[in-house]
């Protein structure tokens, strides 16, 4: 049997969920992010392989606590101590 209670209730329930549901999409939406666009590159002096430039790349990033998947801040002593290593391993910065 239909009541007004139970009607109150429907409504009730239906607007809380239509507000979570509302919530979900806006707070989704603005968590993510789409990574920024890579800037610049290394290029090999001494044409390496690209196994030689990722073991050079992982190794530089150890030494220096860089984490290579995350955005690089370019005025960090850690960035300077990676770009040293690159640069003394033979590569060069280039700009796209």
């Amino acid at each position: 049997m239909i009541t007004l209670s139970n009607i109150k209730t429907f409504a009730t329930t239906a607007r809380n969920g239509l507000f979570l549901a509302a919530f979900s999409v806006a707070t989704v939406g603005c968590a993510t992010t789409e990574a920024p666009e890579p800037t610049h590159y290394w290029e090999s002096s001494n044409s390496a392989t690209s196994n030689a430039y990722r073991n050079d790349n992982s190794q530089c990033a150890d030494l220096t606590k860089i984490t290579p998947t995350a955005p690089m801040a370019a005025s960090t002593d850690s960035f300077d101590a990676y770009r040293a290593c690159m640069i003394e391993r033979g590569y060069v910065l280039r700009t796209y």
